[in-house]
């Protein structure tokens, strides 16, 4: 990994299934950028399966998005 590169990348999707799906083909690119770090991702419960599935992807942070107060 080249010096000042990051070692870990926090992917933020706490959006809709349609917007990850639009979002999910830039990880190839981040991993390309930034080879060697390590990229978890931080999204809904239900959108969850769709970057376990990528191998890009190091861990995946679900939450189950609630009524707004």
């Amino acid at each position: 990994m080249p010096a000042g590169s990051p070692r870990q990348v926090l992917w933020l999707r706490p959006d809709a299934v349609g917007d990850n799906l639009i979002a999910l083909p830039m990880l190839p690119h981040v991993a390309r950028r930034y080879p060697g770090a390590r990229i978890t991702v931080v999204c809904q419960e239900v959108v969850a399966p769709l970057y376990e599935a990528c191998p890009h992807v190091s861990a995946v942070v679900a939450f189950r998005r609630g009524p707004a107060l």
